[in-house]
């Protein structure tokens, strides 16, 4: 259900392998730290009936993405991702400084669509 090329609202693009409940991949986001941006950085999560969780690590920013979602799927056979995400860091700016635990976290959410439609 969920193996395949994911892309999402920001232009970020994931690659799903589903083995039963067990979820691994890859990610390449286009948006975020300039030392993340453009590489492929791995996916590892699970997946339960129509809803997945996922966690994708960005060393070189000294930071964590972890995603929450569900499928769905219209009459003609396209499959949409709808997600919330968190991400935690330790650091930030230039030049570089310690975060307070406060402004560590960032919340939002995607949308993926899957490439080629289909489930």
């Amino acid at each position: 259900m969920f193996a395949g090329r994911w892309v999402n609202d920001r232009g970020s693009a994931m690659i799903l392998e589903q083995h039963d409940d067990r979820i691994s991949g890859r990610y390449l986001t286009q948006i975020g730290h300039e030392e993340v941006t453009g590489r492929d950085h791995s996916i590892v999560g699970v997946a339960n009936g129509t809803t997945i969780g996922f966690v994708v690590a960005w060393p070189a920013a000294g930071s964590v993405t972890a995603w929450a979602g569900r499928i769905e799927t219209d009459p003609h056979g396209n499959a949409t991702l709808h997600t919330v995400w968190h991400l935690v860091r330790s650091v930030t700016g230039e030049p570089p400084r310690e975060l307070g635990i406060w402004e560590s976290f960032l919340t939002n959410s995607s949308v993926f669509r899957k490439a080629g439609g289909g489930t």
